[in-house]
This record gives C-alpha cells, sequence and structure tokens, in this order.
C-alpha cells in the first residue's frame, strides 16, 4: 500500500514522506497492554474468518472488558484514486 501512497503523490508532484517509529524505551499507552493480550490468545490458533477473530477477541478481552468487535468492510475505489496516473492507451 506505501508503494501506491508514493506513487500518486509523485505523480501530483506532492511528494514528502515521514517514515517513524517509536524509539527504544518509549512509553506505552495502557491499550498497547490488550494487543499483547490478543497476540497470546491467537499465537497457536489458526484463525481462518473474520468472525473467528471476533470470537477470540471477545473470549480474550471480554474476562477483563466489556468488548464489543464491529467490523467494518471497506473496499476503496482504486481507480478512481489513481485515474490520473493510468495511462489511456493501456486501455486499447
Amino acid at each position: 500500500m506505501m508503494n501506491l501512497i508514493v506513487a500518486k503523490a509523485t505523480k501530483l508532484g506532492c511528494f514528502q514522506l515521514f517514515l517513524t517509529r517509536l524509539p527504544p524505551g518509549h512509553t506505552h499507552e495502557d491499550c498497547d497492554a490488550q494487543f499483547g493480550v490478543i497476540w497470546t490468545a491467537t499465537r497457536n490458533r489458526p484463525i481462518l474468518s473474520p468472525n473467528e477473530y471476533k470470537v477470540v477477541i471477545e473470549e480474550c478481552l471480554g474476562k477483563s472488558l466489556p468488548v464489543r468487535v464491529v467490523d467494518i468492510y471497506n473496499v476503496p475505489d482504486y481507480t478512481e484514486w489513481f485515474q490520473d496516473c493510468i495511462d489511456p492507451d493501456l486501455r486499447k
């Protein structure tokens, strides 16, 4: 996905990219611990569908927190996004 963003930005002439990551010893947010709980619950368990993942999250986090998992399904319109980057001669 990053290379698509770079291609789009370069074509439009507005290319500026910042890659950052947290330095060693950075502080964590409280919610970061919950990702560790999810990872522990899923690391040795095959998950074959989004619904199975939802069930695992509800099982492992529901013991200590009120949990509601909402599946947001979104398919971007890449054709519109990259329209100005597509060579019109490719359609012939």
